[in-house]
């Protein structure tokens, strides 16, 4: 078991790109290691004293990916002698792009969903994948989870890049008891039980914006769980749509990758001052579509800007949204 090293993606205001194949595979036990060594590396030779560089994707352009491949086996080497080599090994077929034993192209891999109830290789147990909305835990939360954990989990708590909650290693006799928890049951966080439930709140995912980050153009997160609630009550939307929010375009919220990315940026509307009507600047979002994670990823790309954040000018151009890319209806 092990992995190949992709390495290099970039979101800022300036440049984004999606990471690139550095042709290496490790170990697993080895992954710790290997980071260190690329951490290591990119700290003393990269360009540091250039915020708009301070990437790796620069020093990789410096010096080639062949170069920084050989300088990090290099050090990965010098770091740790005992696993001289281990980091060499070029990259592996991944097990869904041929079917095995032959050279036979397979079925893309979709990408899973993971909330829910989920049976476990292991016999007995099952995961209890938990959505936390826009990602925001609050301190009687986290007790409350870290209490559920101790209970049913072995004390252990997966995070996902979605922002939601894993419960893995659940004896499936306490299932069900688990699902009665209290912190499940009071509107907030929700355990679906299927594809279809929740499928906007599902796989949202926001930044801190304005209420927390001082960098930030726009409020994202009350925003993002409130708009997605609203668009459920009155859309039927049969498929899961992954909304991103990002409150500037250093894109902490990964607009890009999401199928629909809303970033934070100036909009005008008109509005009526001392009786003559003027445009005013409002809190708003550009609107990215068509992002993709996993297999083939692929940065979503600006589809309109400068519409209004407030729900009277946002609501109806997401409805259009939903509707004409993913099929939704009027309830």
């Amino acid at each position: 078991m092990g992995f190949n090293v992709i390495v290099g993606g970039y979101f800022s205001i300036k440049r984004v790109m999606e990471s690139i194949p550095m042709d290496i595979w490790i170990k697993a036990e080895d992954a710790a290691r290997f980071c260190e060594a690329v951490l290591l590396y990119f700290r003393d030779n990269g360009s540091r004293g250039d915020r708009q560089k301070a990437r790796l994707i620069w020093l990789i352009e410096d010096m080639g990916m062949e170069g920084f491949r050989q300088a990090i086996s290099d050090k990965y080497d010098e770091m740790f002698p005992k696993k001289k080599g281990g980091a060499a090994i070029p990259a592996q077929p991944e097990p869904w792009a041929v079917a095995a034993g032959t050279n036979t192209p397979t079925q893309p891999h979709k990408k899973r969903d993971i909330l829910g109830v989920h049976s476990q290789k292991q016999e007995g147990l099952s995961w209890v994948g938990i959505n936390v909305p826009a990602g925001r835990i609050l301190p009687d939360e986290a007790m409350a989870l870290a209490d559920i954990a101790d209970k049913y989990s072995q004390g252990e708590i997966r995070l996902t890049v979605e922002q939601n909650v894993i419960f893995p290693n659940v004896n499936n006799t306490k299932v069900s008891e688990l699902l009665q928890e209290p912190l499940f049951n009071i509107g907030y966080y929700f355990i679906p039980k299927s594809d279809k439930d929740f499928p906007l709140s599902r796989g949202l995912v926001s930044c801190t914006g304005s209420q927390f980050c001082g960098v930030a153009l726009i409020e994202t997160k009350n925003r993002a769980i409130e708009l997605s609630k609203r668009l459920e009550e009155e859309l039927k939307v049969d498929m899961p749509v992954r909304i991103h929010w990002t409150g500037c375009p250093n894109s902490c919220g990964q607009a890009q990758v999401a199928d629909i990315g809303l970033m934070g940026g100036p909009a005008r509307v008109e509005k009526e001052i001392d009786g003559k009507v003027k445009k005013v600047a409002v809190e708003g979002v550009n609107i990215f579509l068509g992002g993709k994670v996993g297999e083939d990823p692929f940065l979503g790309e600006v589809y309109k800007k400068g519409v209004p954040a407030d729900y009277k000018y946002l609501i109806p151009v997401m409805k259009d949204i939903l509707k004409e890319k993913f099929g939704a209806m009027e309830k």
